[in-house]
């Protein structure tokens, strides 16, 4: 069996960690960023819940570990670098402490024979803080962890079966279709603000997508043969952040709505229509 990770105190403020894989860099890396890989390991064996796994520079990653008597402890944080197959910078929080946050530095090196060294350095706020982390039994489950990164690493770790949970990973992109591509995109650029992610097409044809800045794609296409409709079963749903303004704004410039004032138990909405005629619910969450 692999040895433990080894732990050392470079300076007051920073815990080091060091731990070798019996597997490539390459191999190491897709199992810390994809989310189906991650689920399998993260978590010491127990469930986790992978709420957000954005590995990129400013992306979200937010993780709910399910223990066997029943507690949640949740986790998260925002990545700062992410270079891959080499190096990621993250900061850390656990929900238990919050305002508490440490920064890691994770490293992978290729020891060039198919094993590769991970060192993590972790810089904490305090030297209390970083001995507060070593002392509440992290060094325990951080090797529990590595020991089910090392079965999901050389196969032998439990695989969910097709269509369980951890095969799908997040909703790709929400989309709708449109008539007039000029005219849906002087209302989601003009009137709701979207910058374009990616606009493509070949003559008639348009295919336009938005990367929101909470997370998601919402993507805009007369590809399908689809015809837009108020009526359709579904709604794309969008976060706000001033309700009745935006509606206020909207209204100005001519948007009809077809429902306002709408109360959920922690939300407010109201719908309206797109410039193709798409129905849009646009959502504000109640102040925590």
């Amino acid at each position: 069996m692999t040895a433990n990770a080894t732990l050392t105190t470079p300076n007051d403020r920073t815990l080091r960690i060091e731990r070798i894989f019996a597997a490539p860099r390459e191999r190491v890396w897709a199992a810390m960023t994809d989310p189906a890989q991650v689920a399998q390991w993260w978590g010491r064996g127990n469930k986790l819940t992978i709420e957000r796994l954005e590995p990129r520079r400013g992306g979200h990653w937010r993780f709910v570990e399910h223990t066997p008597d029943g507690t949640k402890h949740g986790f998260e944080g925002r990545f700062r670098e992410v270079t891959p197959p080499r190096r990621i910078v993250q900061t850390f929080e656990w929900d238990g402490m919050p305002g508490h946050v440490a920064i890691n530095e994770t490293e992978l090196e290729d020891l060039g024979d198919g094993r590769t060294r991970l060192i993590v350095v972790s810089l904490f706020s305090s030297r209390e803080e970083r001995d507060g982390m070593m002392h509440s039994g992290m060094e325990t489950g951080m090797n529990q962890s590595y020991r089910a990164l090392d079965r999901v690493l050389d196969g032998t770790a439990p695989q969910p079966r097709p269509g369980a949970l951890g095969m799908v990973k997040k909703v790709a992109f929400t989309m709708y279709p449109i008539q007039d591509a000029a005219r849906a995109r002087k209302f989601y650029e003009g009137a709701l603000g979207l910058s374009v992610g990616m606009a493509g097409g070949k003559g008639d044809m348009h295919w336009i997508e938005y990367d929101l800045p909470g997370g998601g794609c919402l993507a805009l296409t007369n590809t399908t043969g689809a015809q837009p409709s108020a009526a359709a079963g579904g709604t794309i749903a969008l976060e706000v952040a001033d309700l009745p303004r935006l509606v206020e704004h909207l209204k100005s410039l001519g948007v009809a709505f077809k429902a306002e004032g709408i109360r959920g138990p922690h939300c407010q909405m109201a719908v309206c229509l797109d410039s193709e005629g798409n129905s849009l619910l646009l959502h504000q969450l109640d102040a925590p």
